[in-house]
């Protein structure tokens, strides 16, 4: 087998048991739903990643025209 498939199996099956144990579900229902919860918590993870770019490139600029506003350029 591949590294990359072990390691997802593995991701899948940790995603599984925790999601077990937060929701309060079976475990056989959680490992079913393994792969889902693997995607959508990077879906998750990817969205704050994205928006916290986004904050930190506009609160960049909003000092950037700050400081080019003293200046005077």
């Amino acid at each position: 087998m591949r590294r990359q498939t072990i390691v997802f199996l593995a991701l899948s099956i940790l995603a599984g048991l925790g999601a077990a144990w937060l929701l309060e579900v079976s475990w056989e229902r959680a490992l079913y739903l393994a792969p889902v919860l693997v995607l959508g918590s990077f879906a998750v993870v990817a969205l704050a990643v994205l928006w916290a770019k986004v904050i930190v490139e506009t609160v960049r600029g909003s000092r950037r025209e700050r400081d080019d506003s003293v200046t005077g350029s």
